[in-house]
């Protein structure tokens, strides 16, 4: 919380903000940031269905150092892969070993 309104940033200052917005009437999806694949530009998620993996695009809300919203791509129920996504491919069958 500021002191004063009158602070101002100057050139090759920087600042850190949190910005608390009021609760939304629908369910938001929040995942790991390492879930990602395909970078930030280009996001998608592998998601297990019927012990398979499949890669969905997603769309990308607010995100920081660890957590993202998810605005598209995904349900609820969906499952999302955290870890091992460079050993898969669509389709491939998978078991989950630890589900969080």
């Amino acid at each position: 919380m500021l002191k004063s309104k009158d602070i101002r940033l100057k050139p090759g200052m920087y600042a850190i903000a949190f910005i608390e917005s009021s609760k939304t009437s629908m369910p938001t999806i929040t995942i790991n940031r390492k879930s990602v694949v395909g970078g930030m530009k280009n996001p998608s998620v592998f998601i297990v269905k019927d012990g398979k993996a499949y890669k969905r695009s997603i769309r990308i809300g607010y995100y920081d150092n660890e957590t993202l919203e998810v605005i598209s791509g995904l349900a609820l129920n969906d499952t999302v892969i955290n870890s091992g996504q460079i050993n898969l491919s669509d389709g491939i069958p998978v078991s989950i070993l630890n589900r969080l």
